[in-house]
């Protein structure tokens, strides 16, 4: 039961996550800058 509720949690982080990224390139290209994908 508590294995599975790691795993729910990680996958809610990396769900949080890709969000961050892609608000942050969204921001970018708003802004004009260059996307970039890869840091």
């Amino acid at each position: 039961m508590w294995l599975n509720n790691q795993i729910l949690l990680t996958k809610n982080e990396l769900m949080i996550n890709i969000k961050l990224v892609l608000v942050k390139t969204f921001r970018r290209v708003s802004g004009g800058e260059k996307a970039t994908f890869f840091p």
